[in-house]
């Protein structure tokens, strides 16, 4: 799918009870703002307490536009993939769930490779991540979770941030060297 949509479109889309497994290529082309996002591969939230957590494993290319999410849902495996968003974008939404991340490549505009806002989560950075001016590489927003990154190299740009966590319980294993070339 390209060109530019107004109203949310998906690569795939599933119930909250739902496994996905993808090995195909996904595009999607640009959404006119994140309230209507468009979404390479969407788990839908659980309603359950505690969530019920769903796996995603991507293996395949998903490349989005602006504006889009690349995966939204829970655990993610995307150690053999590649996720490219463009701004104002994020490539892995994760409500909860481990992640293991692959290759991320994200836009600017303050677009965000992988935004956490689970609990007691593992993120683990294992392959290159990419980012733009004003973008930043992890983002968590949630508790108790535990970030490690062996990313063997990342360079700054502008305004770039690897790791953000507002996490006062979580820990953060860093084995990578950060350069910047940016302000």
């Amino acid at each position: 799918i390209t060109g530019t949509s107004t109203a949310g479109e998906f690569g795939i889309a599933v119930d909250n009870n739902t496994n996905v497994i993808n090995s195909g290529n996904i595009t999607l082309g640009s959404a006119t703002s994140t309230a209507n996002a468009n979404v390479g591969i969407y788990v839908k939230p659980s309603t359950a307490v505690p969530p019920t957590i769903n796996t995603i494993t991507n293996s395949a290319t998903i490349t989005t536009g602006d504006n889009t999410l690349g995966v939204y849902g829970y655990a993610v495996d995307n150690t053999l993939g590649t996720i490219t968003s463009g701004d104002n974008s994020v490539g892995i939404y994760t409500q909860g769930g481990n992640i293991n991340s692959g290759k991320i490549n994200v836009g600017g505009q303050e677009s965000v490779a992988i935004f956490a806002t689970g609990d007691s989560q593992n993120i683990t950075l294992n392959d290159a991540i990419t980012l733009s001016d004003t973008s930043y590489g992890v983002v968590n927003k949630g508790t108790n979770s535990t970030i490690t990154s062996n990313v063997p190299s990342v360079n700054l740009g502008n305004d770039n941030v690897f790791i953000y966590s507002s996490d006062v319980n979580g820990n953060i294993t860093n084995n990578t060297t950060i350069s910047s070339t940016g302000n």
